[in-house]
């Protein structure tokens, strides 16, 4: 795999054989299985009966592993740790770790949608 051109099939991701190598999925590699997705609450939206809240550094967001608008269409958010969790993204681009997604770091008063693109994301 690797190169953008051999895909991994479902269920898999592709790891580098070099570990040196950062271009992520420009590296060759070779196919292994995905480490399983970690499970969120959820909260917000008033789908979540009763609306739920995050605890203490946890924020709510709107899910990235589901289609649609999100909690500004009455969609539950899931809480994500804030603190101590791996920031991505910004002006340097690094990448999450395997198996995790950069979404745009709550409250944080960045917005890659009004113009930010050094935003900072978070890693869920």
């Amino acid at each position: 795999c690797g190169f953008k051109i051999a895909p991994c099939p479902p269920g898999n991701i592709c790891r580098a054989n070099d570990p040196a190598c950062t271009r992520g999925e420009n590296c060759l590699g070779t196919c292994t299985r995905a480490p399983p997705r970690p499970t969120y609450q959820p909260c917000g939206g008033f789908r979540v009966d009763p609306a739920r809240t995050c605890g203490e550094g946890y924020a709510c967001v709107d899910n990235p592993f589901v289609s649609g608008c999100g909690m500004a269409c009455d969609w539950p958010g899931i809480c994500v740790k804030v603190k101590g969790a791996p920031f991505c993204a910004g002006f340097v681009g690094k990448m999450c770790p395997d198996n995790m997604y950069c979404i745009d770091f709550p409250d944080d008063g960045c917005s890659v949608d009004e113009g930010g693109a050094d935003c900072m994301g978070l890693c869920i």
